[in-house]
């Protein structure tokens, strides 16, 4: 093997470790890409999760507020009846899931609210 044909071959050995660094150092900055990804989406999920509990929670709240004086009717042996306002809401939260029924339950509070 003559000096150039090795210097050659050096070269290329070089160029080829070099071509396998880069791709690692690509794969990486791709996996980290994607894990930075993951975890955006992780949080954005858990934030959801959060208030979609609260969500939850208020209307399992307005439920009970709701519901309140029938069960302390029902304890005293009185007649059961639900005020037609207490039982529009009622529907709204059975009939409609979500933000919908968030905006609806407002709507009939101001609807209620007002003067009559």
């Amino acid at each position: 093997m003559t000096p150039g044909t090795a210097l050659v071959l050096y070269i290329i050995g070089i160029n080829i470790a070099l071509i396998l660094l880069l791709r690692s150092r690509i794969l990486s900055r791709r996996r980290i890409s994607e894990l930075r990804i993951a975890q955006a989406e992780a949080v954005t999920s858990a934030l959801t999760a959060e208030q979609d509990k609260r969500r939850l929670a208020g209307r399992l709240a307005r439920l009970r507020q709701v519901l309140a004086p029938i069960a302390a009717r029902a304890r005293t042996g009185q007649d059961l009846h639900i005020a037609r306002r207490d039982l529009a809401i009622v529907a709204v939260l059975v009939e409609h899931e979500g933000q919908e029924a968030d905006a609806l339950v407002a709507l009939e509070d101001s609807f209620n609210s007002g003067p009559v």
